[in-house]
Parts: structure tokens; C-alpha cells; sequence
């Protein structure tokens, strides 16, 4: 999702050339909208000496930001523009969707939802150790249920929650982000998906930076752990979940800077963004 930021200022700089965009296949759908992309390949499938330039941008984010731990680096958009050569100016995600993905995405939430207004809650990331566990779950819906249809947006069910949709295909996820009324979201998909959409949201983060990573969306609320604008936090957001500093067993998948997190500050901030 980051990586769309950077394709309107090559072609500002160079509208004459053509940009192949070369991503795994089963994340092709995310891009294949974008207006400044000529074309989306299965990253498997390019062969790199057909090409006038080939920039690889795989790993220097992750390098970058271990590297600068445990203070956060550029935003990742800034990252590959600069590792490509150039300075990135606009952070426009640019995305689009057919009426077919809006029509399925209004007519799921209305045969669900018992509420008008619908709050899309993703607790869950790929990342486990940004995960909100049942308890912090449970306590987010019993704050919003009596005015809000609150549901769930992931590959499986979310235990604490009573409904989540477990979409088929990456687009139909993009599109329940759209159509909603507010997002409440772990460090995850969702995240970018609603910042790129300008959807009002509350951002949950755990060991990275979401001052960093949501720095260029609007109409957003931040709920984190910081040395910068926490009282009595003397660490985070650092990083190195690995070998975190306030939880001497390493093992421990969720550490305190996720665990420590209450409803009620997420239930606070949502407010905000009402």
C-alpha cells in the first residue's frame, strides 16, 4: 500500500517512460488500479535485462529502520524514492474502485449490519505481536456497540468479536474500508487502506512508528506507547520486538507496548474522529 506514493512523481519527472510494477501474485490485486502504473507483473515472472532501469526496493526499508533503531526512520514511501533517486513530493495512494467492488462492499454491510453507522474494527495483523488479544477486543465493541454496527475484517473469525467478514479477495477488502463509516485498526493492511482513502480512523501501534507511518493521512488518531508524548515511557516505538527492553522474556510474543494499551484510550480517541 506504501509503495503507491511513489508513482506519480516518476511520472512527473518522466512522462515519457512506461512503469512496470512487479509484486508477488497474490498481492497484484492492490495495485492494479493505480492510474500511474502501466502495468502490474508477478515479480516471478520479470526478467530484469529487458528493462532500461530495474530498482529492486525489497529490503532496504527493513534495512533502514534497523539500522536507525530504536528512533524511527523516514516514512517508507520517502525510503524508496530516495533509494530510486529521487525526492518524493506528492504521497497520493491514488485509489480506485469499480461499481461492482463498491456495489458488493455496500450490499454485505447492509444485509449484517443493525445499526446506520458502521465502524470496521481489524484487531489482527499478519504480525502477531501487533495483535490486540480477546479482552482489549471485547471492551472496544461493548463501547461502541450500542451506537455502532462493529464488525470484523480478516481471513478468519476474531475471537471478541460477533461478526467479521472473511473476505474472498483482497479488492473486496479494500472496498469494505471504503464504504464504511470509521475504521479502528491495529498496524496493519487496514491502516494504509483507510489512510489512502482519507477515512476517518483510530491507528493502534505497537513497536513501530505511527507518527512515522501515518504521516501523510488525515483524519486520524494514534494510539501508541512513546517516549516522545507518553508520561512515564521511557522507551518505544523501537523496533526490536525481538529483544524488547520491558520484557525480559523474549519469548513473549505481545509485548508491553501493545499489552498495556486499554479500550478505554482507544474508545477515547475514537471520539476524536467522530
Amino acid at each position: 500500500m506504501m509503495h503507491r506514493m511513489l508513482f506519480e512523481d516518476i511520472k512527473i519527472l518522466c512522462p515519457e517512460i512506461k512503469i512496470h510494477f512487479a509484486v508477488p501474485s497474490n498481492f497484484m490485486p492492490v495495485v492494479i488500479d493505480h492510474p500511474y502504473i502501466d502495468q502490474v507483473l508477478d515479480w516471478t515472472k520479470v526478467e530484469p535485462k529487458n528493462y532500461l532501469k530495474h530498482l529492486d526496493t525489497t529490503t532496504i526499508c527493513g534495512e533502514t529502520e534497523m539500522i536507525n533503531a530504536p528512533f524511527p526512520s523516514p516514512h517508507r514511501s520517502d525510503i524508496w524514492a530516495n533509494w530510486c533517486g529521487y525526492e518524493l513530493k506528492n504521497h497520493n495512494m491514488h485509489i480506485n474502485f469499480t461499481e461492482e467492488e463498491i456495489k458488493y462492499a455496500r450490499d454485505t454491510l447492509n444485509h449484517i449490519k443493525n445499526r446506520d453507522k458502521v465502524v470496521i474494527f481489524c484487531p489482527y495483523s499478519a504480525i502477531k505481536s501487533k495483535n490486540l488479544d480477546e479482552e482489549q477486543i471485547r471492551g472496544v465493541v461493548e463501547g461502541l456497540e450500542k451506537e455502532y454496527f462493529v464488525c470484523g475484517l480478516h481471513t478468519v473469525d476474531i475471537p471478541g468479536l460477533e461478526t467479521t467478514i472473511t473476505t474472498r479477495t483482497m479488492r473486496e477488502y479494500m472496498a469494505l474500508i471504503a464504504v464504511a463509516d470509521y475504521i479502528i485498526t491495529v498496524d496493519t493492511a487496514a491502516f494504509h487502506v483507510a489512510g489512502g482513502i482519507g477515512k476517518p480512523q483510530v491507528g493502534i501501534f505497537s513497536w513501530a512508528s505511527g507518527t512515522v507511518y501515518g504521516k501523510y493521512y488525515k483524519n486520524w488518531q494514534l494510539i501508541q506507547r512513546d517516549r516522545d508524548f507518553t508520561p512515564g515511557w521511557d522507551c518505544g516505538p523501537c523496533y526490536r520486538w525481538s529483544t524488547c527492553p520491558k520484557c525480559p522474556d523474549h519469548n513473549q510474543v505481545r509485548k508491553p507496548c501493545i499489552t498495556e494499551i486499554t479500550a478505554e484510550e482507544i474508545l477515547s480517541a475514537f471520539d476524536k474522529i467522530c
